[in-house]
């Protein structure tokens, strides 16, 4: 019989950056330059008004792309940025002066791209 002493080990929660893939990003970059200028302050999820609405929140998005599986991203894009209105507002905001527009209209272009959509089947 195994006594427990008030914990149990458990499985770590760490992302190991070896082993992503980080094409989607990369590739994403090079399409949108600012987009590597983006500090995640969150002035954009801050005053997204479709954000508070549908859960929108370009700066979880950001990190997302960077420590996230792809297959499993593309599905998130599609639900999340279908809700975006492009009005430009987040754009108004930023700091870095990144063209919000462009990459959300980016993004949705490489979430339905041949690629990713078909390794989603």
């Amino acid at each position: 019989m195994k006594t427990k002493f008030g914990f149990e080990i458990s499985q770590g929660r760490q992302i190991d950056l070896d082993n992503l893939d980080t094409h989607f990003a990369v590739e994403l970059s090079r399409m949108v330059g600012s987009w590597q200028s983006c500090i995640n302050c969150g002035a954009c999820a801050a005053t997204c008004t479709a954000g508070s609405y549908s859960g929108l929140n370009l700066r979880k998005l950001h990190y997302s792309l960077w420590k996230s599986d792809p297959v499993e991203l593309v599905s998130r894009i599609q639900n999340e940025l279908s809700s975006c209105v492009l009005c430009g507002k987040c754009q108004l905001v930023c700091p870095r002066g990144i063209s919000t527009r462009y990459i959300v209209i980016n993004l949705m272009a490489k979430a339905n791209d041949n690629v990713y959509s078909s390794s989603m089947v």
